[in-house]
């Protein structure tokens, strides 16, 4: 039942921002509260799973760690009317957290592989970030 309700929770949440951007739906508010609730959906599965014993705690730390410093970042953009846009790997990374969690529930001995790229383009993404973020800022004084 976990795996059949995550499963349609991630692909609710894909469809609903593809039909608000093909409609022209999306807000700055609408955007956030996507974000945070993503964020929110992956920090407590993952959270979950490791109390359960199925996860390795540093996994858990590293996606808390790297959301939380993003958050500020976004934050600390929203504060100087600066908008960053997610980029495409960040968005990957979600996706490949869903699978990666799914196999893990489908108990497939490969699921640490899929956490390791998960994991890889974390960071991949956060650079990204974290470099659009000091160029913005860097505009805006």
């Amino acid at each position: 039942m976990t795996i059949i309700l995550g499963a349609i929770a991630g692909a609710t949440d894909y469809f609903d921002g593809v039909l608000a951007r093909k409609q022209g739906l999306t807000s700055s508010f609408g955007a956030v509260l996507d974000y945070t609730a993503d964020k929110v959906f992956v920090i407590t599965a993952l959270f979950i799973l490791c109390v359960a014993g199925k996860l390795a705690p540093w996994i858990v730390v590293f996606f808390i760690f790297r959301e939380v410093i993003t958050m500020g970042m976004r934050l600390a953009a929203t504060e100087k009317k600066v908008t960053i846009q997610a980029s495409r790997i960040g968005k990957y990374k979600t996706t490949i957290i869903f699978f990666a969690m799914l196999f893990l529930l489908l108990e497939w001995d490969w699921h640490i592989y899929v956490f390791y790229f998960a994991i890889l383009l974390a960071a991949v993404s956060f650079v990204d970030y974290f470099l659009k973020f000091v160029t913005a800022f860097q505009k805006s004084n």
